[in-house]
């Protein structure tokens, strides 16, 4: 993204995409993170994987949530993918 030249930081001498890599690192997991915390879907997410039954139970469209779960894992990849590249 940002070229060849590395940069300095305290003497030592990083590559331009590791800086990249850090960033979406720390992006990527704030997101999931705050997802989780905060998301109605997150929540069921939680409920599916702690309690599938349970989850069943009380209305949540079990299918549905491993499906979005193949999306969001298939997304990081992706990111991780095109951030390496």
């Amino acid at each position: 993204f940002s070229g060849e030249t590395p940069i300095s930081i305290f003497g030592a001498r990083v590559p331009s995409q590791a800086l990249w890599v850090l960033v979406a690192l720390f992006s990527v997991s704030l997101a999931v993170h705050l997802f989780f915390r905060y998301a109605k879907l997150g929540k069921a997410v939680e409920a599916v994987f702690s309690n599938r039954k349970g989850a069943e139970t009380i209305g949540i469209n079990v299918g549905r949530i491993l499906a979005l779960c193949f999306v969001i894992a298939a997304a990081i990849g992706a990111i991780g993918g095109v951030v390496m590249t």
